[in-house]
């Protein structure tokens, strides 16, 4: 198998031969590990710099007090309530449970209806009303 050969070939080099493939792992590990590090430094600092502007007290309009995440989320809320009620989801502040229940209502309705409505025929050629 091709492990075997190249574990094979490892073990025929010589030292100093050996020593040229570690000393090119040892540099790109650490590579490898320098820019890790600067990564998560920074990523760190982004994430840190973010949680300090979300929990920065701010002063509202009306004069409360609230954070830059809080306001975010308010905003946020009102512009979906907004999308809502411009589609006409919530009507006089019903919800979607109620809407739903009146339209299954009013489906019940109108198939009672047309049920009343249907003629079925007995075999002695005289029409029943259901």
């Amino acid at each position: 198998s091709l492990g075997r050969a190249i574990s094979r070939a490892w073990r025929d080099l010589n030292a100093n031969e050996r020593s040229r493939y570690e000393e090119m792992g040892n540099e790109d590990r650490f590579r490898f590990r320098s820019e890790s590090h600067a990564r998560d430094v920074a990523v760190t600092a982004l994430k840190e710099r973010l949680r300090r502007e979300r929990d920065e007290i701010i002063i509202t309009g009306d004069g409360g007090r609230s954070t830059r995440g809080q306001r975010r989320r308010e905003i946020r809320k009102a512009e979906k309530r907004a999308k809502r009620e411009l589609n006409g989801r919530h009507n006089n502040g019903n919800n979607h449970y109620e809407d739903r229940k009146r339209k299954k209502n009013e489906k019940k309705q109108t198939r009672t209806i047309a049920k009343k409505k249907t003629k079925t025929f007995i075999d002695s050629d005289e029409e029943e009303y259901h």
